[in-house]
């Protein structure tokens, strides 16, 4: 999850009662994170309440400062972070007919516990074969925890959608400057640290393979209404985001940024400065929107890419070609023979 996104969310308030039972568990100091992050400890005892992303994100960082190099906590928390954490998100990723599915989902949805940001790992030939996790904006004392958390709990999930338990991984790239033997010991692939990011790989047919309990329709229906269910735990308008579904809504991809100031009841001025503090400017925003409606039509239509180029306001298809390699790293032919995750 992007730094910006903490501001925007709230997020349920399970990961704080995981981290509070841990503390509890080591006959730790579990009252001084819900201080830090201005919580009511009350809050950990009602199902269904939420806490913002940055209460979030305020107790983690004192949890981690509580368990400082504890990896046997960090892991333990990273077991209780299991799919049903994650509500309907955790529904719609334990549902995933394959691996490409599951990806999809955890790469695409912006509700998370974690301040890592996922991606696919592709050979050169566009299959995927693996999973990446890097943290560009989180704390750096918080790294080292999340990478034992998120890996943690990754290992589990795998094992359970794919009924391999441990998961074959063909190679597991760290963060760390080394790895505690309880970490060690759950993971038979070899593994690699000192690495820039997470990076879990696989052999490529397992991408491929029909998870035990995945169901198509199942999954279709819990990825609408997690997408739906992430709208509803928005704080405020995230402006990056209304900025390109008001272009995609309209098909305006041609649009000045008065015309989408307009839209959205607001004035130029105040549009771009919101767009800056959403992390982005409005001919990102403007690329994003192109890039989704791509997506949308290669996967879901049979429209021509020349077609498509020309709605996308593209005078020739070459240079829709191009800007589409810039985006996802393949060709838009390419990406709808094989549709895979994008960021």
């Amino acid at each position: 999850m992007r730094k910006a996104s903490y501001r925007n969310i709230r997020v349920p308030n399970l990961s704080v009662r995981i981290l509070r039972d841990v503390l509890i568990g080591a006959g730790m100091d579990h009252l001084s994170p819900f201080l830090a992050a201005k919580l009511d400890p009350a809050i950990a005892e009602f199902p269904g309440s939420v806490v913002t992303g940055e209460q979030e994100l305020a107790f983690q960082l004192k949890f981690v400062e509580l368990t400082d190099g504890r990896t046997d906590l960090w892991i333990k928390a990273g077991k209780g972070y299991s799919l049903a954490a994650f509500g309907i998100h955790g529904l719609a990723l334990s549902t995933s007919p394959t691996l490409t599915h599951w990806l999809r989902v955890a790469v695409e949805m912006d509700i998370t516990y974690t301040m890592a940001e996922a991606s696919a790992i592709l050979n050169n030939r566009g299959a995927l074969v693996g999973h990446q996790l890097s943290y560009p904006e989180a704390p750096p004392e918080l790294v080292p925890f999340s990478v034992y958390r998120d890996v943690t709990s990754i290992f589990r999930a795998m094992a359970t959608m794919s009924g391999k338990d441990p998961f074959p991984f063909s190679s597991v790239h760290l963060p760390l400057g080394e790895v505690s033997q309880e970490l060690a010991n759950m993971i038979t692939a070899p593994i690699m640290v000192g690495a820039p990011e997470v990076r879990l790989e696989w052999d490529e047919h397992l991408s491929r393979e029909l998870l035990p309990f995945g169901d198509t329709f199942q999954h279709e229906t819990y990825v609408r209404q997690a997408k739906e269910h992430l709208r509803q735990f928005r704080l405020e308008q995230d402006w990056g985001r209304s900025v390109v579904d008001a272009m995609k809504a309209t098909a305006g991809i041609g649009l000045a940024v008065s015309d989408v100031a307009s839209m959205l009841n607001t004035s130029v001025r105040t549009l771009q400065r919101r767009l800056e503090q959403s992390g982005m400017n409005f001919r990102q925003a403007r690329d994003l929107a192109r890039f989704e409606l791509a997506i949308d039509l290669l996967t879901g239509t049979n429209v021509s890419i020349a077609e498509i180029s020309r709605r996308l306001g593209y005078e020739e298809p070459a240079s829709f070609t191009v800007a589409f390699k810039r985006w996802s790293g393949r060709s838009p032919s390419q990406y709808r023979a094989s549709p895979l995750p994008h960021r």
